[in-house]
């Protein structure tokens, strides 16, 4: 009589075929990891075993159930991208610059009847100015946690370029909703952004275990609650519709992103902190010319 076939025990990635592999090793259970088809993997298990491998397997998920799925994965580099501090001074030395020579500030801030002449830069320069210290520190402080987080999860390059795109398409937003005569400044709309590119996340993980869509509840109502609490103000200054539209343009940039499911190479996230700094170099070249 032959022994019945081999059990294959399918897995999303190779990540999370070695894992698995090793959780069945520890317990005495022979596993072997075979390519079932292009990035597709699965564990092989004889069918004797086959019971108490799946038995392990719901043991070990449930041991190691938690947020996972939200935070890096190892082999997605670390969970925080210490680069982003960069960005945050660059808006410091730039705020310090532009109250030097006041007219540079005037020339960057978005005025609608401006914008409406044709100075289209206005939008993307207004987003690396700031009303006072108070404004520039808050977006700061907030800005680095986020842009840090975003940049571990997407790319330092492609997170700065589609949050600094979310700002620009809120401040756009802000000229079609407001009257004429309508001023903004500030970087809110990219930190909004950065926001949603994080709650994105989360919202479009594919195959997310069952056992974990409590906590992605949990997760996407802190995220807006965050937005709620950081981008809705009684402020008279408080522009709120540049802030809910980054908002709404970084979730839809996550998902973007999310779409693409094998690593970006390093030339993608190059060519996208490229773009990022052209777009700064072009859009102030412009308003200072």
């Amino acid at each position: 009589m032959t022994d019945p076939s081999p059990v294959l025990i399918p897995t999303k990635d190779r990540k999370q075929a070695m894992d698995w592999s090793l959780a069945l090793t520890s317990q005495g259970i022979e596993v072997a990891i075979v390519q079932t088809e292009e990035e597709r993997f699965a564990l092989q298990v004889s069918a004797v075993d086959s019971i108490r491998a799946f038995q392990t397997l719901k043991l070990y998920h449930q041991e190691n159930r938690g947020w996972g799925w939200w935070v890096a994965r190892a082999d997605e580099g670390p969970r925080f991208e210490t680069r982003a501090i960069l960005w945050v001074a660059v808006l410091i030395l730039w705020y310090a610059v532009t109250e030097r020579f006041g007219h540079w500030k005037s020339a960057g801030i978005l005025d609608s009847n401006a914008c409406l002449l044709g100075e289209w830069w206005r939008l993307f320069t207004a987003v690396t100015l700031h009303h006072d210290l108070a404004h520039l520190a808050g977006n700061c402080a907030i800005g680095l946690l986020l842009f840090g987080l975003a940049g571990a999860r997407y790319g330092l390059g492609l997170s700065l370029l589609t949050a600094y795109l979310a700002g620009v398409i809120g401040n756009f937003t802000g000229l079609l909703v407001y009257e004429v005569g309508y001023n903004s400044l500030g970087a809110s709309g990219m930190v909004m952004g950065t926001l949603g590119l994080l709650i994105s996340r989360p919202m479009t993980s594919q195959e997310l275990p069952a056992t974990q869509r409590k906590r992605l509840i949990v997760a996407v109502s802190v995220g807006v609650m965050l937005f709620v609490l950081l981008g809705v103000s009684g402020d008279p200054q408080t522009d709120m519709v540049a802030h809910l539209a980054g908002f709404v343009a970084g979730l839809f940039f996550g998902w973007m992103l999310r779409r693409l499911t094998a690593r970006l190479a390093p030339s993608v996230q190059a060519g996208a902190l490229g773009g990022f700094i052209l777009l700064l170099v072009l859009t102030w070249g412009l308003a200072l010319r």
